[in-house]
């Protein structure tokens, strides 16, 4: 089996993928087919381990990361309520985040009612979104799949 990173992890230094994936698998197998993060990084903590280096191990360094991940969870769920043309309440993520060449920020959903730059900006991420979920999924061939993915294909088209 051969192993890849779709991209490679934020903070991490580069690891082989071969290397990470192989170990998983083995760990996969000692815990009888049930893996979960806990199992990893207990793995990983002894220095020897193939895993060791996937993981910041300096306290307060993790500890900063952790709390910019925090931070990120709660702007990604933090939302807002609204009346809609109809006077009907709607409800919406507060925050977008935008993907720029520089770097990733979020910004209030407000900012993109009459910024075209923005919208299409999250317009490609959804875009990039639909390919990475029928990539994903696209071994499988269930009609009802199908239907989506030639659903995404007309809006790609489009």
């Amino acid at each position: 089996m051969k192993y890849k990173w779709v991209r490679q992890v934020d903070g991490m230094p580069h690891v082989p993928a071969q290397l990470v994936g192989a170990e998983l698998a083995k760990l996969e197998i000692r815990k009888k087919g049930v893996l979960v993060p806990k199992d990893v990084v207990s793995a990983a903590k002894p220095e020897g381990s193939k895993l060791h280096q996937c993981f910041q191990w300096n306290n307060k360094k993790a500890a900063e990361a952790h709390r910019l991940n925090q931070a990120s969870e709660i702007l990604r769920k933090i939302t807002v309520e609204y009346s809609d043309t109809k006077g009907e309440k709607q409800t919406i993520r507060a925050f977008v985040n935008i993907q720029t060449d520089g770097g990733n920020y979020y910004c209030h959903t407000r900012r993109l009612v009459g910024d075209i730059d923005l919208q299409e900006n999250v317009l490609g991420q959804i875009q990039a979104a639909l390919i990475a979920i029928k990539n994903k999924f696209a071994q499988y061939k269930s009609p009802k799949l199908k239907k989506i993915w030639a659903a995404i294909d007309d809006f790609m088209s489009e």
